[in-house]
């Protein structure tokens, strides 16, 4: 947690204006092809990744205001979503979060105070598994929606012409009727399946096994003199 918040500005107590003495076209034609994309806020877009934003995507989709259409734009915003990629961090992030959700399956054997304690445990074990799985797996894709990714690789494997004839149809929703309908699932399995897990580790303290109340012998463990 520290490490991601390591270069994150503290006590800001003013603004930072910035001044540039380019005009817009300048700034353009000196970015080059990068600039040439259609924008959908401001010029400038290619400068910055464009990822989901709170105000702009999520808050205008759930049919709240946002903010004012006035141009030039009164500041830079800070509430971007981040993305699930392919990123090395992103990867990172995937393999200690299944990691994490697997960890409960270590206590497949153990001792449980009744049968079906145990078999709660096993199938809260794998719940939080698969949910864990599919989460990443739709958030991933959808990810790709918003930014593009896979019409990327579609241009790729088909012509050119094809993808640019439909560019301008339905706009996409930031969050789509299928996501909502396999995520909402997911998310309730999963809080009860951890619930579950939480509580079970201190419910089965009624009842541990006689090895549980067995003094550590360190002289077997630890070289002594």
């Amino acid at each position: 947690m520290y490490w991601q918040w390591m270069d994150k500005p503290l006590d800001v107590e003013r603004p930072i204006q910035v001044h540039t003495t380019f005009r817009i076209a300048e700034i353009l034609r000196r970015a080059g092809d990068s600039a040439k994309t259609p924008y959908h806020q401001t010029p400038l877009d290619f400068i910055d990744d464009l990822s989901p934003s709170w105000l702009i995507d999520l808050q205008s989709h759930l049919g709240f205001s946002t903010w004012s259409r006035k141009r030039p734009l009164r500041r830079f915003n800070n509430d971007r979503f981040p993305v699930v990629g392919a990123s090395p961090s992103s990867i990172a992030l995937f393999v200690v979060n299944m990691i994490y959700a697997a960890i409960h399956v270590v206590a497949w054997k153990f001792d449980f105070p009744t049968y079906l304690e145990m078999w709660l445990w096993r199938s809260a074990s794998v719940t939080v598994i698969v949910t864990t799985f599919t989460f990443w797996m739709c958030e991933s894709y959808q990810d790709g929606v918003r930014l593009g990714r896979w019409e990327r690789w579609y241009r790729i494997l088909r012509k050119k012409g094809d993808v640019e004839a439909n560019r301008d149809g339905p706009k996409i929703p930031f969050i789509p009727t299928w996501e909502i309908v396999i995520v909402t699932p997911v998310v309730v399995l999963y809080t009860l399946s951890r619930t579950y897990l939480v509580v079970e580790c201190f419910v089965s303290l009624r009842s541990l096994p006689s090895g549980a109340f067995k003094s550590v012998e360190w002289s077997e463990l630890v070289p002594h003199f």
